[in-house]
């Protein structure tokens, strides 16, 4: 090492003997000493970026050696302990000398100093550091560090050359006759490099996601998979040996360290605070409190931010094949289902919004992308990226693409996507759950037609989902509440406590505080959930207004009650719980028009209707048919407005369409009715 490299190593070797001589004395050859970067490290990263891992690792073995050096002999009660005593006593082997301590591993560790957005032409060849979540990885590849290259013709002397930043290698010319110099093969010195694709992870601005190449070289390219977390230290370069089209250079950043960085949603409230929150909680006061305290600023929507809650912490995993927790609602324009999901980054550090229009070039699963280096490699959407036990906000569920759809669907079941590349079948894994909006078939909900025609996606979705909502439904008093919030007048509300538990920052970290919990079902929480499972199997059979009871909805009933007493700190799933998930699964069924639960246990009845409109629409219908059963349009949603069947014309000339093709054949002018 040169004089200037010696002297920082020894720099650092003081600052460590003078900050952390306890850590240093602790350190043995066969350990890993973790750095932590700060300022002053930075500089010295940017004038030796290749061989800063060497300056540390010498300085951390200079740190320990000059520690130890210092016990020639020393004085233990009364007597003289000697060099080799002390080493015996502290488990040092003094045959193999203080440079043993050149064999302790470093593991340099970096502060963020810009972010993905600030990444310019102005920072050029500067040392940055940022974090960022990787899309999408190429193949590994290798390129020429060193070698020797001579003449074929043998007229001149051999020579080395080295790759330059951008890793690419110049292979000279000869001196003499002007051939281009050859590689000896058994010279060269190689490495791995890897292309990346890497995307922010902080998009507070809520814009299009800021994605950047990068390259990895050396072991780090066994590292990189799609969705890992990472903090990169390097280089942003341009390589202005290689231009493309229009003679526009590529820019990449250069990865020189990367590692795993902890995920947001490790931060945790402290055990007092818990504890003091767990004893509020048993007040079911304080509980309808904690639930408002996600997304305050929306008036009322309790019971559904009640189970949105249950699915930030999600089910114990001791239970259920899966813990994540699933949700839908259904409902017309202006009820607040995109607002609400809206704010689930703000409570979910590892989650993501995303419009079901609005499909990137992955999908919401997995899809194919090109680098910049004209490779085509599977990138991976929010289902791949968000797990593991991420969270998925996807709003108008119903305009996503197809394929979308059923990459959901695999997910929600198998916790896997799958997308079939060149022949090889890739699987990622997918643990997230899926938070979802989605709006009627027709833009509002028609009640003289059940679930199935009412939606505008496989029905089978629908079993997926461990809670549905239908938000069609409003009256008076909350549509005032609603108003008022917005006009900023006194508050009209039956809600007496507008209090808050908790700041959403608090209510954060209090989730991730109960998320790793795994309370079991007692024998008592297992005979209620058997007993209103059998019950509804059997009331919900043949229904068309309701979803099924399945065994996908019992391990969602399961899923709910443990999350419940996640969230209330419960060691036990108890008989409240359950009996609280069941109320909340009643009204989730109410929601949706024509449907009643009544009496309690065995005494359980489930009155479902469709609308008695249905039945009216056709008898108009046939009133208005001539002696052929044909109809005109025109006239039969006249007469559909006329006798109150539908509000509007409008929706009444939208269901005779529906109905064409099906009920209804043009036949000339006319058209035909056939039951």
């Amino acid at each position: 090492m040169i004089a200037t490299e010696s002297a920082y190593a020894g720099q650092i070797a003081d600052k460590l003997l003078d900050t952390v001589p306890d850590t240093v004395s602790k350190l043995r050859p066969s350990h890993t000493f973790t750095y932590k970067m700060d300022s002053d490290d930075m500089e010295i990263f940017a004038e030796h970026p290749k061989i800063v891992e060497k300056i540390y690792q010498r300085a951390v073995s200079m740190a320990c050696e000059r520690y130890w050096s210092r016990y020639k002999v020393r004085h233990v009660e009364g007597e003289q302990m000697k060099q080799q005593e002390i080493f015996r006593h502290n488990n040092l082997n003094l045959n193999i000398g203080l440079r043993a301590f050149d064999r302790i591993k470093i593991q340099l560790e970096f502060y963020p100093t810009t972010t993905m957005r600030q990444i310019s032409p102005k920072i050029e060849g500067k040392p940055i550091v940022f974090d960022c979540r990787i899309m999408a990885v190429g193949a590994k590849n290798g390129y020429i560090k060193h070698a020797i290259v001579y003449c074929p013709n043998n007229c001149g002397e051999d020579s080395s050359v080295n790759s330059n930043p951008t890793l690419r290698t110049y292979i000279p010319k000869c001196h003499e006759c002007g051939t281009t110099m050859r590689i000896r093969a058994d010279s060269a010195i190689t490495d791995f490099v890897q292309v990346v694709r890497i995307q922010e992870i902080d998009n507070t601005l809520q814009q299009q996601p800021i994605t950047l190449d990068i390259k990895v070289i050396g072991d780090d390219v066994f590292n990189t998979w799609i969705g890992r977390r990472i903090r990169i230290a390097g280089h942003f370069l341009t390589d202005i040996e290689a231009p493309g089209k229009k003679h526009e250079h590529k820019q990449y950043v250069f990865v020189k360290y990367m590692h795993e960085i902890e995920e947001i949603n490790n931060v945790c409230i402290s055990r007092e605070r818990a504890l003091e929150i767990k004893e509020a909680l048993k007040d079911p006061i304080n509980q309808s409190r904690l639930f408002k305290s996600f997304a305050p600023e929306i008036e009322g929507r309790l019971e559904i931010k009640e189970s949105l809650c249950y699915s930030f912490v999600g089910g114990s995993h001791t239970e259920v094949r899966r813990t994540d927790i699933n949700i839908l609602e259904i409902g017309n324009a202006g009820h607040g289902k995109s607002e609400t999901i809206k704010q689930i980054p703000k409570v979910i550090a590892k989650s993501m919004y995303f419009l079901g229009n609005n499909a990137t070039s992955a999908g919401i699963g997995i899809g194919m992308v090109k680098l910049d280096n004209n490779t085509s490699v599977p990138q991976g959407g929010p289902l791949v990226i968000m797990s593991p036990h991420g969270s998925v906000a996807i709003d108008e569920l119903d305009k996503m693409h197809a394929e979308d759809r059923r990459s959901l669907l695999s997910s929600m079941e198998q916790q896997v996507v799958t997308k079939v590349v060149a022949g090889a079948t890739l699987s990622l894994p997918s643990m997230v759950s899926i938070i979802a909006a989605a709006n009627p078939k027709y833009g509002e909900w028609d009640e003289s037609h059940g679930i199935v025609e009412n939606i505008n996606f496989e029905a089978y979705l629908l079993t997926r989902f461990d809670i549905v909502w239908c938000s069609v439904k409003s009256n008076s008093i909350k549509k005032q509440a609603i108003a008022a919030k917005i006009l900023g007048l006194p508050s009209i509300t039956t809600e007496q406590d507008l209090t808050f538990l908790l700041s959403e920052g608090e209510l954060l970290q209090y989730i991730n505080y109960c998320k790793n919990a795994s309370p079991k079902l007692s024998m008592d929480s297992k005979n209620m959930l058997n007993e209103f499972y059998q019950q509804m199997s059997e009331l919900t059979e043949g229904e068309e207004n309701v979803i099924p009871m399945t065994p996908r909805e019992l391990e969602g009933l399961i899923r709910l009650s443990t999350a419940r007493a996640k969230l209330l700190q419960k060691d036990t799933v108890d008989i409240d719980d359950v009996k609280a998930v069941i109320a909340l699964k009643r009204k989730a069924m109410e929601s949706f028009p024509g449907v009643k639960l009544k009496g309690e246990g065995r005494q359980l009845q489930l009155l479902s209707e469709v609308d008695s409109r249905q039945k009216s629409k056709i008898d108009v219908l046939l009133e208005c048919a001539d002696e052929e059963n044909k109809v005109s349009s025109s006239e039969v949603c006249d007469k559909w407005v006329e006798e109150g069947v539908y509000k509007t014309l409008q929706k009444a000339e939208r269901e005779f369409q529906a109905m064409v093709g099906e009920k209804l054949f043009l036949r000339g002018d006319r058209y035909v009715y056939r039951n």
